[in-house]
């Protein structure tokens, strides 16, 4: 697969646990609905596109329009922070850069002392 938007929804659809049945059902897409878009490479329109990454939940949502993986309280955390004020989320950010900074030099110095 050359990794699109439409390969990574086939793969979501197929990691989801769920059958295609069970899927195209709960996007009120029909029964088979899912799986002869998949049997036939046919790319959904957006309104059933959008019914079906609904179903299938944010994180793999996001994934299958943007190609990075998300987990759930990822995206809660993009939710949270995103309502925060200007100044804040600044003030976040070299926060978290720091943070990340000091894990970096430990996982360093516990490389270096191997």
């Amino acid at each position: 697969m050359d990794n699109t938007w439409f390969d990574r929804l086939i793969e979501a659809i197929k990691a989801d646990g769920r059958d295609m049945r069970t899927i195209s059902l709960a996007a009120k897409c029909g029964p088979n609905y899912v799986q002869q878009m998949i049997k036939d490479n046919k790319h959904p329109g957006i309104d059933r596109f959008i019914r079906i990454v609904n179903v299938l939940g944010a994180s793999k949502a996001f994934h299958i329009l943007t190609g990075q993986a998300l987990s759930d309280a990822d995206l809660e955390f993009l939710a949270t922070a995103s309502q925060l004020d200007e100044e804040t989320k600044k003030q976040a950010v070299s926060l978290f850069r720091t943070i990340l900074e000091k894990q970096e030099s430990q996982a360093q110095s516990l490389d270096s002392e191997d």
